[in-house]
């Protein structure tokens, strides 16, 4: 009667129970798919737009399906081993598994800020809005780091298979879809030959059974207060998940970082989204936006023409330079004059053009003025004053060199090497003064509109982008570091078992000899049956199980969860 009192308490008290591991457990997993989504998703987004656009990557449609497919297959596992906390490692050897997810998290991030940021072989660093292949490839390494903050190792090693799929999101290009198609068709190969070959070593040969572990206790309904069947291993009711109050501190802080990364991350890939530079289609050929330069209230800014003549030069030199014209408009007719714009734009410094001073001219003034900005660095231009001998024309022109990022296509923000020269022409000498204190006040308010914003995201975006392969080096080397003084740890840790086993009374030697002998997987009651064959002596399933937890408690075995055919079995090791 007592034991019934008993079980109808357990009934009570469960679902309370596993609610509280349930709301845990979807907190964790949708930290992981927010945070992933967060950093990723103009990249995804990019991704699954172009599949209705290129024929080569409709497979990529079916790449979720199939990690879901492969999660699905691995529920049992994953529900065994989500909850494992071992309380027999030491907390430094505990502590590692959350610093490894740390720094891989962190490279995964880094990695793919530093490729959005390629470095052109003209050593000009542009933000592109097309996703590179590094940059999907960090996605699941940053799933990776997340899953080994939030959960363990364990859980890591069944999403293995998952997580290399995702990989798959890399979109091919047409010219290397058939060296994809045979690289495919080697890696399903050579997996599939892996997978029977470790299949045949760990389940007899056996690559598919249907129903591996079961017995007779099992089909039984086992009692409440046993997790895991003595005879055959099959976990029959997982742990629950544990509440510690360090899960709920590591899911804020991961969603705050999340958050910081995504306002860092928006002017990394819109860097100056005012200053673009987009070819417009016009009856009359192409045409040039006017948002290169800023919109003043005493002008109308319009597009003026392309310099065709210095471009032609250009490419006959083998360079890159665009050179296009505006004017700006006085809108009233007071004492501003109509002021002139050549830009000229290339990747190069070298392919800009130096002034020359036109031919058959007398040279008025040359100066060289400094243009302040609201940037603290200013910029030094230089002031032509001039007049033509054949038909007294004079002109003044004054023209400054920067590197601002412009927007190309609309697509891709790229820092260009400029030069900007303001011209006003058919002046009298008495206007001079006055049309270069014009001219410079113009200056001041283009500089101030082409110079990229230095607010601390986007500061912070672009440091992070141009040292991110550095940073990335560096955390990749302490992903190394940790890894090998985790090796050295549980080396120092089985030494000390084996120095332990000397200690133990005789029973204890006798059951540890009987692990070691066991072949895997190692249950309650295969270990028993070699305890028999060495010995000859019975012990009980419930009895060794006892002597298997104390010995676990002093760290000299492990009890472990492992997978046969995907169905989790309570299994041993030293």
């Amino acid at each position: 009667m007592l034991r019934h009192r008993n079980v109808n308490i357990q009934r009570l008290h469960l679902p309370r129970t596993f609610n509280r591991s349930r709301a845990m457990l979807v907190s964790k997993i949708a930290t992981i798919v927010i945070a992933t989504v967060a950093v990723f998703y103009s990249d995804l987004a990019l991704v699954f737009n172009d599949i209705l656009k290129s024929e080569y990557a409709i497979y990529i449609l079916a790449v979720p399906f199939v990690v879901i497919y492969l999660i699905y297959r691995k529920r049992k596992m994953l529900r065994a081993v989500l909850p494992l906390d071992s309380k027999t490692q030491s907390r430094n050897i505990k502590d590692l598994a959350s610093l490894s997810g740390i720094l891989v998290a962190a490279t995964a991030v880094l990695i793919y800020w530093r490729n959005s940021y390629a470095s052109t072989p003209l050593e000009v660093y542009a933000y592109t809005f097309a996703p590179s292949r590094l940059q999907i490839l960090a996605l699941p390494f940053f799933v990776a780091g997340l899953v080994l903050i939030l959960f363990n190792q364990e859980t890591l090693k069944q999403l293995a298979l998952p997580l290399a799929f995702l990989s798959f999101l890399i979109p091919p290009t047409s010219d290397t879809f058939g060296l994809g198609l045979i690289g495919a068709f080697i890696f399903i190969l050579i997996g599939t030959t892996i997978f029977v070959l470790v299949s045949r070593r760990t389940h007899n040969g056996q690559v598919l059974s249907r129903n591996p572990v079961s017995c007779i206790e099992c089909r039984s309904e086992p009692g409440l207060e046993r997790s895991y069947c003595l005879t055959c291993g099959k976990i029959l009711h997982p742990l629950n998940m544990s509440l510690h109050r360090m899960d709920a501190a590591k899911i804020t802080l991961i969603l705050l970082i999340v958050s910081l990364l995504v306002t860092i991350q928006a002017p990394a890939f819109a860097i100056n989204k005012r200053t673009p530079l987009i070819p417009l289609n016009a009856s009359s050929g192409q045409e040039y936006s006017t948002t290169i330069l800023p919109q003043i209230s005493q002008y109308s800014l319009d597009w003026w023409g392309e310099g065709q003549a210095l471009e032609t030069k250009a490419r006959n030199q083998h360079q890159d330079l665009l050179a296009i014209e505006y004017e700006y408009l006085p809108v009233s007719n007071g004492t501003l004059d109509k002021i002139y714009v050549g830009l000229e734009i290339s990747s190069l410094r070298s392919s800009l053009p130096d002034y020359e001073f036109p031919a058959r001219t007398i040279q008025l003034n040359h100066s060289q003025i400094q243009v302040n900005n609201n940037y603290g660095t200013p910029v030094q231009a230089q002031y032509f004053a001039y007049k033509y001998t054949d038909t007294n024309e004079i002109v003044a022109l004054l023209y400054w060199y920067s590197s601002p990022t412009l927007m190309i296509n609309n697509q891709t923000a790229q820092q260009e090497q400029l030069q900007t020269a303001l011209t006003v022409y058919n002046l009298r000498e008495d206007q001079l003064l006055e049309v270069e204190q014009q001219l410079i006040d113009l200056a001041t308010q283009i500089s101030n509109y082409q110079l990229p914003s230095e607010t601390l995201p986007e500061v912070t975006a672009r440091s992070l982008s141009q040292y991110g392969a550095t940073l990335a080096t560096a955390t990749s080397i302490g992903v190394v570091l940790t890894l090998a003084y985790y090796s050295a740890e549980i080396r120092k840790q089985r030494k000390a078992s084996f120095a332990t086993v000397a200690k133990l009374n005789s029973l204890d030697k006798e059951i540890v000899q009987a692990l070691q002998k066991t072949k895997k997987p190692a249950t309650i009651s295969s270990i028993a049956e070699t305890f028999l064959a060495n010995t000859g002596k019975t012990i009980t399933l419930e009895q060794l199980e006892e002597q298997l937890r104390e010995l676990e408690k002093v760290s000299i075995i492990k009890s472990q969860v492992y997978s046969q055919n995907n169905i989790p079995i309570q299994t041993w090791k030293m």
